[in-house]
């Protein structure tokens, strides 16, 4: 290391006005003519290989700079892209929800055409199992909308439940899976009647008035219909025989599968009343 004394000040204070010197020199004396010609060789042949080097250790820096330069424009190239993807990807579920809610929508309006009912439509917004019932759902429809205490609820599929209470806005639905709930049934193609069910499961509990009436894997089960309608009108369906057991016994009994899952309700009708008919005309 070199200290910093007078005397090395003094020496490289020299060496630059002799540099200094020396370099307006050569400058007047022009490229070929120049006194200095020599050294400047001698000094470019000394430093060419020095350059060289210098030029082969700094170019990789100059590369990984601007790999740097474009990795950054990459990467945000990248997050631009996935925040078109994460956009376009919501738009999608928007539109299948939409897409879903009609097609149930207009599922609904064929069972209430064909039980001649008007219904409500919503959707379920929580679980609600409380004291004594293990199979309830809250949904976003409640007196305001018309929905009474033992209103009968269905699914795009069918029956689902009945409502067990009613706030402003909101109503509780005691589903068929539960085990308190029992619906009056009728085998579509035989016509017996008989009582439905809920086991805390998937499959509903079917036992037939007549313990001699046929029951068949693949029979279809629909509400049998209450008085007035309330809760359950006539013809609703609820799904079908899956299993028997005791078959060519004495009362047999069958278990159903509801046609809609009970465990993934989303958008539900609940009934508010009988389709007014319109009055016929006068002969």
């Amino acid at each position: 290391m070199v200290r910093d004394t007078a005397a090395t000040r003094l020496t490289l204070g020299a060496l630059l006005v002799g540099a200094f010197a020396l370099a307006s020199i050569d400058a007047q004396a022009g490229d070929g003519s120049s006194p200095l010609h020599p050294v400047r060789s001698a000094a470019a042949t000394v430093l060419s290989p020095l350059q060289s080097a210098a030029t082969t250790v700094t170019n990789p820096v100059v590369r990984i700079a601007g790999a740097f330069g474009g990795a950054n424009a990459d990467a945000r190239r990248i997050e631009e892209l996935s925040a078109q993807n994460v956009a376009l990807q919501a738009q999608l579920r928007d539109a299948l929800a939409r897409g879903t809610y009609t097609d149930r929508s207009e599922a609904l309006a064929d069972i209430a055409a064909a039980t001649g009912t008007n219904l409500t439509t919503g959707h379920v917004i929580a679980l609600n199992a409380i004291d004594g019932y293990s199979w309830t759902v809250v949904i976003d429809r409640g007196r305001a909308h018309g929905v009474v205490v033992d209103s009968a609820v269905l699914n795009a599929s069918g029956l689902a439940g009945r409502v067990l209470s009613v706030t402003e806005k909101t109503a509780t639905v005691l589903l068929l899976a539960d085990p308190i709930l029992t619906v009056g049934v009728r085998v579509t193609d035989t016509g017996q009647v008989g009582s439905l069910d809920g086991t805390g499961g998937d499959l509903l509990r079917l036992k037939l008035f007549n313990p001699n009436a046929r029951l068949a894997v693949g029979q279809d089960v629909r509400t049998f219909g209450s008085p007035g309608g309330a809760p359950y009108p006539a013809g609703i369906p609820i799904g079908e025989i899956v299993d028997i057991q005791g078959a060519g016994g004495p009362a047999p009994v069958a278990f159903v599968r509801p046609y809609g899952e009970l465990s993934a309700l989303d958008v539900v009708g609940v009934v508010t009343g009988p389709q007014e008919t319109a009055p016929q005309e006068k002969r």
